[in-house]
């Protein structure tokens, strides 16, 4: 009996000497590439793989008998043809990380209850539904909410910029070949709404010609008849009469604060109305006016308006009507 466990304790020894003794033998022929240290839980053969090598080459070259048994500690030789051991980062190095992907920003609105408020009111305040509210904020009872309670009214995403528009677009001067124009060469180049008309409509640049002026804004009045129109500039005293037939004339505001509005003896038909200070002045002495524009449509009203000389006529322009050309001939055109 005493025997036998001597004999188990000395061949314990030799097998747990041998690797070292195996390990040694390599290490002194200098054919060791890395030495390996034997980790708790690591077997003979997920070392060799981790190596690119084979368990039982791994075993003969440590001298080991046993492949299915190492002990932790044990320093294991790595012959120089193995591949290099794969990188671990160590315990201290952060696993790498990926930023998230920018999400758009969005913007929450709260309301905190203040006493009294009701669930419906803080709804209608905000311009949302009450039961919408009820669902965002899983309240169980909408008649009952306390007061400091925090509400989640809604959340928006800013919309994305919207492009800048462009300038606006005025077209060249007409070309050679084009049809009948003016020479481009003017030393004043109409602009805004006259530019528009002065440019597509050929007819009309070749009529008017070049703009003598820049364009100025002027107080106006205008009203309506019911076979014309009229424009009263208040700034320079002057009254434009356009007629339906397209044709026009200027006549002087000789008004005066004294003068009578109107002529209390003369009574528009129902629906129609006697013009008043300059443009009825105007309207009651000039009979061939009066009869040929007959009586106003409405009352006078004041109008944003432009006017611009040109060598052969003008151009009027108010923000009720658009752009009227009036040529040198006595005819006009209009424009919206």
């Amino acid at each position: 009996m005493k025997r036998t466990m001597l004999f188990g304790l000395i061949l314990a020894l030799v097998l747990g000497l041998a690797p070292v003794a195996g390990f040694a033998q390599t290490a002194e022929a200098g054919t060791c590439a890395y030495v390996h240290t034997v980790q708790a839980g690591e077997t003979l053969a997920s070392i060799a793989a981790r190596y690119g090598l084979s368990a039982e080459t791994l075993a003969q070259v440590n001298g080991i008998t046993n492949p299915n048994w190492i002990a932790a500690g044990t320093n294991l030789c790595i012959p120089g043809q193995a591949a290099p051991p794969p990188h671990q980062p160590p315990a201290s190095e952060p696993p790498a990380h990926k930023p998230p992907a920018s999400k758009p920003a969005t913007y929450c609105t709260y309301h905190w209850v203040k006493a009294g408020q009701t669930l419906s009111w803080i709804a209608k305040h905000y311009g949302v539904n009450m039961w919408t509210l009820v669902s965002r904020n899983n309240i169980s009872n909408p008649n009952r909410i306390y007061a400091g309670q925090k509400l989640l009214i809604y959340c928006t995403t800013p919309p994305k910029p919207k492009p800048q528009p462009k300038p606006p677009y005025y077209p060249p001067p007409p070309q050679p070949g084009d049809g009948p124009a003016p020479s481009p060469a003017c030393s004043i180049t109409p602009m805004q709404g006259f530019g528009r008309v002065w440019y597509h409509q050929k007819n009309v640049a070749h009529k008017l010609g070049c703009p003598t002026q820049p364009e100025t804004g002027f107080g106006a009045t205008e009203q309506g008849f019911k076979n014309g129109y009229v424009v009263q500039d208040n700034d320079s005293r002057t009254i434009y009469v356009l007629y339906n037939n397209h044709t026009w004339e200027t006549y002087p505001d000789t008004w005066q604060s004294g003068d009578p509005v109107i002529n209390s003896y003369l009574v528009p038909p129902r629906g129609y109305y006697q013009p008043e200070y300059g443009i009825g002045k105007m309207w009651r002495n000039n009979d061939n006016v009066s009869q040929r524009l007959g009586w106003a449509t409405y009352p006078q009203r004041g109008v944003t308006a432009t006017r611009q000389s040109y060598e052969r006529g003008w151009m009027l322009w108010t923000s009720s009507s658009g752009v009227y050309v009036l040529y040198n001939d006595g005819t006009w055109q209009h424009f919206n």
